[in-house]
């Protein structure tokens, strides 16, 4: 009887013991997994592009700019010329961010085929800072978009935003 108890107790401490270190040993992989780099990762296209979605609205421009290749390019209605570069590019985010500080994206629909996808969303929030020269209104937006993301290296590398301008005017009257 005593070499049972004495088993018992001994397999008891090893589970204890071992259950322990596993999840440790759990916990520091996905400190790891966490920790890497992007194209470390192999996050797939559509992955990828909610991960954006995740960091834009919780505005962490600095974890989105992971995404984004170095070359990356934006075109859109309303700019003159594409925007290209990735510092140019989150300066242009920036200031959006600046006057929409509580800007969300409502996802609506992602399509992926091979390095390309296509993003439908409605961005929402309200103007609280100065916005295409115009000063704070304090409106909510809600305006339907869609962009098409080309991917090069696991990296977003191209983004063509299709949106109606006209209805920031419209909206924030």
């Amino acid at each position: 009887m005593a070499t049972v108890v004495s088993l018992q107790a001994c397999l008891l401490r090893f589970t204890i013991v071992f259950g322990c270190a596993a999840l440790m040993l759990s916990a520091a992989w996905e400190a790891n997994v966490a920790a890497l780099s992007l194209p470390q990762r192999k996050l797939g296209v559509r992955e990828i592009v909610l991960a954006t979605v995740e960091a834009w609205n919780s505005h962490r421009l600095d974890a989105l700019r992971e995404f984004f290749d170095e070359q990356v390019t934006l075109e859109r209605p309303g700019l003159e010329k594409p925007l290209r570069g990735r510092d140019a590019y989150f300066a242009f985010d920036s200031d959006y961010l600046a006057a929409f500080p509580d800007a969300t994206i409502e996802v609506r629909s992602i399509v992926v085929e091979r390095d390309l996808a296509v993003h439908e969303f409605i961005m929402r929030g309200h103007q609280r800072g100065v916005f295409r020269g115009a000063p704070p209104t304090g409106k909510q937006i809600a305006i339907p978009v869609v962009e098409v993301l080309r991917f090069k290296n696991n990296r977003i590398a191209e983004v063509r935003r299709y949106l109606d301008p006209s209805l920031y005017d419209r909206q924030l009257k």
